[in-house]
């Protein structure tokens, strides 16, 4: 698996997250809870929110809109785009983390409590990090789920369509691995 892997997704229709590759079919997210449970897709009772780590399975019962970067620029010196994603290096780290702007100078990242490193703001990534790159093009994938809108967010999609989105993430991206 490749781990400079960086996915974007929605969960519901307000949510916007990033999550890049951790280890084979395990990714970081840009969530700030962490979940013990085994969680199941969105349905029209439970809402089942997106954890700090999650399996691929997870993110694609309960996620819409998944695209994955195909292409990197060097970042502007600082961006006030919406949803603008950075890809970086923390210092001292031998892997990619992700962030996604979510406004008002505001960054959730993948970075995780134990590095000691807090990532919040603009000046926090470039102060904290050896490399950084941002999504410059993307590929969305072929999911043929419905997407959520205003009122069905709540529904559960099909269980057979995320094993197809899982070969198809696994052989376009990640190199053969879930």
């Amino acid at each position: 698996m490749r781990e400079d892997t960086v996915l974007r997704f929605r969960s519901g229709t307000h949510y916007h997250f990033v999550a890049v590759t951790h280890r084979p079919g395990v990714w970081r997210t840009t969530a700030s809870d962490y979940r013990t449970d085994d969680c199941e897709p969105i349905t029209e009772f439970a809402y089942n929110a997106i954890g700090k780590v999650e399996r691929w399975a997870d993110i694609i019962a309960r996620a819409n809109n998944l695209a994955y970067v195909t292409q990197w620029r060097p970042p502007p010196p600082r961006t006030r785009v919406m949803h603008a994603v950075v890809r970086f290096v923390l210092v001292g780290a031998e892997h990619w983390d992700a962030a996604i702007h979510v406004g008002h100078n505001r960054w959730h990242s993948t970075v995780e409590q134990a590095s000691g490193v807090l990532i919040g703001s603009w000046s926090d990534i470039t102060k904290h990090s050896t490399h950084i790159e941002m999504a410059d093009s993307w590929q969305r994938l072929p999911d043929g789920l419905p997407h959520y809108s205003e009122w069905k967010f709540r529904r559960q999609r099909p269980a057979t369509a995320g094993s197809s989105l899982g070969q198809q993430l696994s052989h376009d991206v990640c190199g053969g691995f879930e």
